[in-house]
């Protein structure tokens, strides 16, 4: 792939097809009837569209590392490639769709068989969740989460045969959250859309929890489970998000406006503690697991004690503070006395519930089942420092309201050092 490499034809497919006829023209000794038999055997299968849809992909993600680290025309360019080594993936995936639906009857297994230099029998390569992943991945690479969910909706156009249907997975949903969240942090300025990227990117880390069948909403999962749900985590696990994708959405509503939206932030800080009171919620219930096998006797015991899973993703360091430097962020923008002390109260309790998890945290490692299941949440300098920059500007802010919002010019009176004593005290 030089420069000289073009990009708008299929030269690439050509020379994989001459490669074949090459390979084959090589063999030496087969008549020319053995020879085109033995070409028709290498028609493209599954596992062929598969390699090239996931080359095409990679290529699309490097490219899209390289223009990252790039400046100018040379960004521009790399960019560009980028998308349309996406595009070829795409391609390529829906040439794969029609060699699978030609080659499945509706009921029926594909009916494509290999030659006899292979063996012979029905291909053992089967459209699967992977190749749209790969596809789908390369469009967020390239930074089109818009064409990553037209992938997405391919899906509805394979036929279904004798295996499992195509089912979108954790990692379908976990690409399209990092691509909207992706978008919505680029058009942080761009208004509505940048609010609809990261709805978009909330949109499907839903769908990865009523996939999972657990509670979709903050305030049922802050209220922990009823009984109607108790085994919902158990249902389909897999499915759950990982602190990546939660992590992804909490990123996009914090910082899909520049200055942030004090509604914005409170949408972060749901995500945030709704996934957090999923994790607590089972692990509550993994504790009532541990207490009540470890009353059951020493036979229990002498097998090594329960087994240990926590399947919820439990927030980390970074989800906190990216809720935290929000609400902190929020107070220079405001205009409400009331909204600064809003935020501040409310970063004071996200700082509390960190110290909490790490007291937890900190106490499960000592020994036990759970000391490698816990949440690594730990409050450090940075969180402070964001706490004790919140405490400065809501000072600096009440003392700009309490002089009608004006600022006097010339040497500071008694009443503004009184102030700056104030803030030194309070940090």
């Amino acid at each position: 792939l030089g420069e000289g490499f073009d990009w708008g034809s299929d030269r690439d497919e050509m020379f994989a097809f001459n490669s074949n006829d090459v390979l084959v023209g090589s063999g030496g000794g087969n008549s020319d009837a053995t020879a085109a038999t033995t070409l028709d055997d290498c028609r493209p299968d599954m596992i062929t569209y598969g390699t090239a849809i996931n080359a095409w992909s990679s290529l699309a993600s490097d490219l899209s590392s390289d223009a990252n680290r790039a400046k100018g025309k040379a960004r521009a360019d790399l960019r560009k490639r980028s998308a349309l080594a996406a595009t070829k993936a795409e391609r390529h995936l829906r040439r794969a769709i029609e060699w699978h639906n030609n080659n499945c009857s509706p009921g029926g297994a594909p009916s494509y068989s290999r030659g006899s230099h292979r063996g012979g029998g029905k291909s053992s390569a089967t459209l699967k969740i992977h190749a749209f992943n790969d596809s789908i991945c390369a469009h967020v690479s390239a930074g089109h989460p818009g064409r990553a969910e037209g992938v997405l909706g391919l899906i509805d156009t394979v036929l279904e045969g004798e295996d499992p249907p195509v089912r979108p997975n954790g990692a379908t949903y976990s690409a399209l959250v990092k691509g909207f969240s992706e978008r919505a942090m680029r058009m942080r300025e761009g208004g509505s859309d940048a609010e609809e990227a990261a709805r978009k990117a909330e949109m499907y880390l839903g769908a990865m929890y009523e996939a999972a069948g657990v509670p979709a909403t903050s305030a049922k999962a802050k209220a922990g489970r009823t009984s109607d749900d108790a085994d919902a985590p158990t249902q389909r696990p897999w499915m759950l998000p990982d602190v990546r994708a939660v992590n992804d959405v909490i990123d996009a509503w914090a910082g899909c406006s520049r200055p942030p939206r004090l509604e914005h932030v409170r949408h972060a800080d749901a995500v945030l503690q709704h996934a957090l009171g999923l994790y607590e919620s089972e692990l509550d219930d993994v504790r009532r697991h541990i207490e009540s096998e470890s009353q059951k006797g020493q036979s229990r015991r002498r097998r090594g004690g329960p087994s240990v899973r926590i399947h919820s993703a439990g927030p980390n360091t970074h989800s906190f503070a990216s809720v935290l430097r929000g609400y902190i962020s929020r107070i220079d923008a405001s205009r409400d006395p009331g909204e600064a002390d809003e935020c501040v109260t409310r970063a004071e309790e996200l700082v509390s519930q960190m110290e909490r998890m790490r007291g937890d945290m900190d106490a499960a490692r000592r020994g036990g089942p759970l000391r490698d299941k816990v949440a690594d949440v730990r409050p450090n300098a940075v969180t402070y420092n964001v706490l004790m920059d919140g405490y400065a500007k809501r000072c600096r802010r009440n003392h700009i309201f309490s002089r009608g919002g004006g600022r006097r010019k010339g040497r500071g009176s008694r009443k503004d050092k009184s102030f700056v004593l104030e803030q030194r005290m309070v940090a």
